[in-house]
């Protein structure tokens, strides 16, 4: 009797062994950038944007890893949208961790995909991790006078 309630106590602290010792040699934290950089900024220029068609943007970055490829990501027509094919270059880091790219908005606003309000765009690493994040912000375009 004593052999069969052993081997259940047994049983029963098996479990919480084996899991202390997996906790304990696995690390529980977020994993982290490695060569981690100056805190990431973005900027967008100008701003606010004039909402009208063929408006160029400049997007630029810095503090990030060097020859990092990065995503910008915006909410589009209530879906979010990976630009980084649509702006030119392409927003690759240089040796300094700087970037910067020119986005020219022109269908996106014809098919009504961007509306005049404000609109965040987020920096991501090639794992869609955040790293940055700035606020794109349109203003109605300013009449233009008509031509004699």
């Amino acid at each position: 009797m004593r052999n069969k309630s052993f081997a259940r106590m047994d049983l029963l602290l098996w479990p919480p062994v084996f899991l202390t010792a997996l906790l304990v040699g696995t690390s529980c934290s977020l994993p982290t950038r490695d060569e981690a950089a100056s805190n990431p900024t973005v900027t967008i220029s100008p701003s606010p944007v004039e909402y009208k068609r063929k408006v160029k943007v400049t997007i630029s970055g810095s503090g990030f890893r060097p020859k990092e490829e990065l995503g910008l990501l915006i909410v589009m027509g209530g879906a979010p949208s990976d630009i980084g094919g649509l702006v030119k270059p392409r927003p690759v880091t240089n040796e300094k961790g700087e970037f910067s790219s020119v986005w020219v908005i022109d269908r996106e606003i014809r098919r009504k995909l961007l509306d005049l309000t404000s609109h965040k765009i987020d920096v991501t690493d090639e794992e869609w991790r955040p790293l940055a994040r700035t606020t794109l912000v349109f203003k109605k375009p300013e009449k233009e006078e008509k031509k004699r």
